[in-house]
């Protein structure tokens, strides 16, 4: 039960962070160019380094989606 409590943490902590990141105006303006990627990933990576993690995914309103490694 205690791991499963965790795991929800867990999954609402990420959520509530990549609203973040994706709020964020360089990330915002780079989904407006042809390769968004090229700025997010440099931010995305960032990020990722500072909470340890090796997977983040940013999406727009419109399901427009980008997988950060």
């Amino acid at each position: 039960m205690e791991s499963k409590q965790i795991e929800e943490n867990t999954g609402r902590l990420a959520l509530g962070i990549s609203k973040t990141v994706s709020f964020t105006p360089n990330v915002i303006d780079a989904f407006q160019t042809d390769d968004p990627s090229k700025t997010i990933q440099p931010i995305a990576k960032r990020f990722g380094k500072k909470l340890e993690q090796s997977l983040l995914l940013l999406e727009t309103k419109m399901g427009q989606g980008i997988r950060i490694l």
